[in-house]
């Protein structure tokens, strides 16, 4: 056995017998992470906040996930320059990682960071699949029910098919530690902090205000009541996006004039941007986590519920307690203006601004206690304009061209279907109707047929590079063993599409709504920063100049928090304990 392996089985067996110490000694204490009925946390007895770990420990008493919907590793290499010697929001020099996997969307990657392991295992293969002859969409669980909200609308994160880093400490502790996380999509909290978090909380657009559901509180807390009340929606209904820094410094790392921007929500096409517009509709609600408010917002709600908590003091019998926080800004900014546009840059360099402010809060509060990592669930594409100037063509990939193509040519193949011959098309998911001419027979083709027939016809379409017939794969472990990796870890049973469509580099198929789009296992997508401020540990020597692999966080994560990783979690922790006389 090599030196590391050695070091990190016994620095887990020194945790493991620490862990036993400490259940001892608060045998019959009540959990200070058990749930109030509706009143949020109760408090108990636990270290007291100012008090310093002991001598040579260097053990964090909070570990902090950030989560940033599509921030690309080329991002904080652009912005170097604006991020000053501290780097991003402070959190040091930025490490690679990546998505070995061919389907890159919010809620198959934040699976993937939350449990160490591939669709393929986690079960969560996309923002929306096609399961049982229906679409489902990954949080969606009529069993728990959003507060406030009429019978069968509910969210949960009961779709997993593996547990969560949040669950690991959850059952290490019998419970004990607490798990919080914060977000503005449902998916994203939902997802990070799993089905035995504390509170699992996110944003209502309809509402203007964070929520959770009824799995987690029977309503919200007060401390949550108080913070909703801050900033009523209404509060937004003047609420002008200008940018922070002056437009020439935007123009010299963006493109301000891309002619196939496509804001959503009416916020227009140019700075200012009118996001309130003087309503405090919906419309608004959803405007403003597309906006850098979202950033404000989902960071004021992590504070909060830190405080409310009182995260970072472990109870008796928990090693630590985990904060996991999702950011959308720069998604939300994306889809609508590009890669590289005035509004993401300023956007990146709001939330460095922001996020920056709030690790040094931290930092202040907990000193070297609290350990933060930072990822990404995905990148983004580049938007055709951008490409085209500078001579770069590659062929539009429009969604709903291919759909129409695909029944046009199946319609002069087999002739008219009753309805249509596309069941489901969520780019790159696409799955058949099973009868749509009638049962097999005389001139009704098979499924076999269909899908043969279809696969071959998205084959013609320029652009797209592979036409990936899953189901032949997930019935034949040959033939799956056979595939690439990207293909492997992206196909679950019962839960994939029939064809898997994968786009040349620097293409993406595209829904019309947005001006860019991600998806693909290409660069552009799948190769995201990792930032690691994590006191007593550092990067094992060989992770340091290449890349990692996604499914490595949730087991450092667990490294950091000082128990077992996630039971799907395989791959190894990237950190190694630090000698605390340096």
């Amino acid at each position: 056995m090599d030196g590391c392996r050695r070091s990190y089985l016994s620095f887990s067996l020194n945790i493991g017998i620490a862990i036993i110490c400490a259940l001892a000694g608060a045998r019959g204490a009540q959990s200070a992470g058990a749930r109030a009925e509706a009143g949020g946390p109760k408090p108990a007895a636990r270290t007291s906040r100012s008090e310093s770990p002991a001598p040579g420990s260097r053990r964090p008493s909070l570990v902090v996930f950030v989560s940033i919907d599509q921030l690309r590793y080329e991002d904080l290499l652009l912005l170097a320059p604006e991020l000053g010697p501290g780097g991003f929001a402070g959190l040091g020099e930025a490490a690679q990682s990546r998505y070995d996997t061919a389907i890159t969307e919010t809620a198959a990657d934040h699976a993937t960071l939350a449990t160490g392991a591939w669709p393929a295992v986690h079960g969560i293969v996309a923002n929306k699949w096609f399961e049982g002859g229906e679409e489902h969409t990954s949080v969606a669980d009529p069993a728990c029910p959003l507060w406030g909200r009429p019978s069968g609308e509910g969210r949960s994160a009961r779709a997993l098919r593996a547990p969560t880093v949040g669950d690991a400490l959850k059952i290490a502790t019998g419970g004990r530690a607490r798990v919080v996380s914060v977000a503005m999509k449902d998916r994203v909290a939902l997802l990070l902090g799993g089905t035995s978090a504390d509170l699992a909380l996110f944003w209502d657009d309809e509402a203007g205000q964070f929520t959770s559901t009824s799995c987690y509180l029977p309503k919200a807390p007060d401390w949550l009541i108080h913070l909703n009340a801050k900033h009523p929606l209404a509060s937004f209904a003047d609420y002008v996006w200008t940018p922070s820094r002056p437009m020439g410094l935007l123009a010299s790392y963006s493109d301000p004039e891309a002619s196939d921007v496509l804001p959503q929500n009416g916020i227009g096409a140019r700075f200012p941007h009118p996001v309130g517009q003087g309503d405090a509709s919906a419309r608004l609600g959803l405007a403003l986590r597309q906006t850098p408010m979202a950033t404000t917002l989902v960071l004021e709600a992590a504070e909060a519920a830190l405080a409310a908590y009182d995260l970072g003091s472990p109870p008796p019998g928990a090693p630590a307690d985990l904060l996991m926080v999702g950011i959308p800004t720069i998604d939300g900014v994306g889809h609508q203006f590009g890669a590289h546009a005035p509004e993401r840059i300023d956007a990146l360099l709001r939330l460095h601004d922001e996020l920056g402010a709030f690790v040094a809060r931290l930092r202040a509060k907990l000193g070297a206690r609290v350990a933060i990592v930072l990822s990404a669930d995905h990148g983004v594409t580049p938007i055709q304009s951008e490409l085209k100037k500078l001579r770069v063509e590659v062929p539009a990939l429009d969604r709903d061209a291919i759909l129409a193509h695909l029944e046009q040519g199946l319609t002069q193949r087999f002739g008219p279907a009753r309805q249509s011959y596309v069941d489901f098309f969520e780019p790159p998911s696409l799955s058949l109707r099973r009868e749509p001419r009638g049962p097999p027979g005389a001139g009704v083709p098979s499924h076999e047929a269909l899908l043969q027939e279809a696969a071959e016809l998205l084959r013609r379409e320029p652009g797209l590079w592979r036409v990936i017939d899953t189901r032949r794969l997930l019935d034949s472990q040959v033939e799956m063993s056979a595939a690439p990796g990207y293909v492997q870890h992206a196909l679950a049973p019962g839960r994939s599409p029939d064809l898997l469509l994968v786009s040349q580099p620097l293409d993406v198929v595209k829904k019309s709504a947005d001006a860019a789009d991600h998806g693909t296992p290409w660069n552009d997508d799948a190769l995201v920063p990792l930032l690691l401020d994590t006191p007593g540990f550092a990067l094992r020597p060989q992770y340091r100049g290449g890349f990692v692999l996604a499914t490595q966080i949730a087991p450092t994560l667990a490294q950091l928090l000082g128990v077992s990783p996630p039971a799907a979690a395989l791959e190894q922790p990237l950190l190694e304990r630090q000698d605390p006389r340096r």
